[in-house]
């Protein structure tokens, strides 16, 4: 079955036991895919959302690449409701698995649509596994017994063989203090604490905007302010001290420039039409010249 399956499906194939009983989904079991072309195991409940398979089915939403996220379908097996996850590979999209979870038992389907081929998956689109509840538990009992650093606690995990990385050690340091009630380091961190505006800044505010600055003290002695915004920009003050400096002192001087700059002290011109030559078959404009 190369397909998604339907709720009246699960309930046949679990109630017929297609299922094969097996401890874990290993790469030998999903190498058979290129032959098989699907296959239905069932191991023991272990996990509420997908098991560790190697192989990434979802991804958070990081431009250009979209979101990528499995498919809860609701149905109802063996008069219990719940979700078949129906999970596509990021990278290859004929490479499938759904996963139902029941009380005792969870049960897997993978297949291949179409033409596809299953490969496994590059060392860099390998996706970590999550620390199981036994390492976790035992994360947390080190944590409690020794009170020391994520650093600590990771190398005393690689002492005991447990394969554990440093962000999984930091989170459980985490998750132990915050239950514990301990602050944690970024609650040590002394925030910067705004200024405060004093009654002085304020009444020098009232007298020079007395529109735009509304002070008053409520009945228990707290004096409440609001100061509107006002509106931001830039003086240049080279071009105004050239402008203050060239400014007439009367509407005398203000005409005299205007003449420099316009030019209306030049004497009058008298303009001359010439007589065109008949003969001159390029005259097609009547010129004009200025006498000297």
């Amino acid at each position: 079955m190369s397909y998604f399956l339907h709720q009246s499906e699960w309930n046949d194939l679990i109630e017929r036991h297609v299922f094969e009983p097996v401890n874990d989904v290993t790469p030998e079991m999903l190498s058979e895919l290129n032959e098989k072309r699907h296959f239905f195991v069932q191991t023991d409940r272990k996990y509420v959302g997908l098991p560790f398979d190697k192989h990434q089915w979802s991804r958070a939403d990081r431009p250009p690449l979209p979101r990528h996220r499995p498919h809860y379908k609701k149905v109802v097996i063996q008069g219990c409701p719940t979700h078949a996850i129906r999970c596509t590979s990021i990278h290859n999209k004929e490479f499938k698995k759904e996963v139902l979870h029941l009380e005792h038992a969870s049960y897997f389907h993978y297949f291949l649509t179409g033409a596809g081929v299953y490969s496994e998956p590059d060392e860099n689109e390998v996706k970590k596994p999550r620390i199981s509840e036994i390492k976790s538990s035992r994360v947390r009992e080190i944590i409690k017994e020794t009170n020391g650093s994520s650093a600590q606690v990771f190398q005393i995990a690689q002492d005991e063989g447990m394969e554990v990385s440093r962000k999984q050690c930091q989170n459980q340091v985490r998750t132990v203090r915050e239950h514990s009630g301990e602050a944690s380091i970024r609650d040590k961190i002394v925030r910067k604490r705004k200024r405060e505006v004093t009654v002085e800044q304020l009444n020098l505010l009232k007298r020079i905007f007395p529109d735009d600055v509304t002070v008053y003290t409520d009945d228990h002695n707290i004096t409440h302010y609001q100061v509107k915004l006002f509106t931001t920009g830039k003086i240049d003050n080279n071009a105004q001290t050239l402008q203050d400096t060239a400014q007439p002192d009367s509407d005398t001087d203000h005409f005299d420039l205007v003449e420099e700059e316009f030019g209306y002290d030049e004497p009058d011109r008298e303009i001359k039409q010439e007589i065109p030559d008949p003969d001159d078959q390029l005259m097609l404009y009547p010129k004009y010249e200025y006498s000297l």
